[in-house]
């Protein structure tokens, strides 16, 4: 298992952004030595390299991986799928303004970096749980039953 997180974010620089651009050109068609002077290019860069490091560690897992722009709206059902969770559930997260979202026209849109965000929020607080069990586990401390 890869120590790669699963859900990245990565806000690209303008200067990362260029060099994305000329190797979205190059990898159409490249030749070796065209590679290889992308690659030492890319690895300078290090949300570039970040990027590619997912890619290839979700691809080294499970052999298949989207990629969605964190500008991506998504429906409430899209939200909820991705994060395994009901739609009741996600609308009661959407109604708190737990998630934001918008509106457009009856349907309500949810960008695709909000949902990130929230995955991590709730991932973090699930670890730090994980860890207090563990805790008290350790010291013998929780609850213990009367039979």
């Amino acid at each position: 298992m890869s120590a790669a997180p699963k859900f990245h974010f990565i806000e690209a620089s303008s200067v990362e952004i260029e060099v994305a651009q000329r190797a979205e050109k190059i990898l159409g068609n490249a030749k070796n030595k065209e590679l290889e002077k992308l690659f030492q290019e890319i690895i300078k860069h290090p949300h570039l390299l970040e990027a590619f490091h997912a890619f290839m560690s979700e691809i080294a897992e499970k052999g298949n991986v989207a990629i969605a722009s964190s500008d991506r709206a998504l429906s409430s059902q899209e939200a909820a799928d991705f994060l395994s969770l009901s739609r009741p559930f996600i609308n009661k997260l959407l109604d708190t303004h737990i998630i934001p979202s918008h509106k457009t026209g009856t349907h309500r849109r949810i960008y695709f970096k909000d949902i990130l965000e929230y995955k991590f929020r709730r991932d973090r607080m699930s670890h730090g749980l994980d860890v207090l069990t563990e805790e008290s586990k350790k010291l013998g401390l929780g609850w213990k039953s009367k039979s």
